[in-house]
């Protein structure tokens, strides 16, 4: 059996002083990061994108119907984005929320291949 994990399971996020990891399973770890990093309400909705993106990336990875495909597909292509500039890309948003995107892209990557193998 595989150990299913939450929508940011495997994130590491990387402060400026130190590496913070934490089992997204206790939401409550990350949003205590957040508040010390004195999370505003654009942090809130960058969270917010970050982890339904996630989310979509993780349930949909082996849809079989068309809308299930098209969130997963949509969900690849902005995690793998490395050169977008917008406000909400994935790199963007990970800077912003002190994580490493290359780290948790690698990660989310590394996740889909077990999930793949297991199946």
């Amino acid at each position: 059996m595989t150990n299913v994990l939450g929508p940011l399971g495997i994130i590491r996020a990387v402060s400026e002083s130190m590496e913070f990891e934490y089992d997204p399973a206790d939401s409550e770890a990350l949003k205590s990061f957040l508040s010390a990093q004195a999370r505003g309400a654009e942090k809130v909705l960058m969270l917010a994108v970050l982890e339904s993106a996630i989310e979509d990336f993780q349930k949909y990875a082996s849809a079989k119907n068309r809308k299930g495909r098209l969130l997963y597909q949509a969900a690849e292509e902005w995690i793998l984005e490395k050169d977008n500039e917008w406000f909400l890309s994935f790199n963007n948003i990970c800077e912003t929320l002190s994580m490493s995107p290359d780290q948790l892209r690698r990660a989310l990557l590394r996740q889909q291949q077990s999930r793949r193998k297991a199946a």
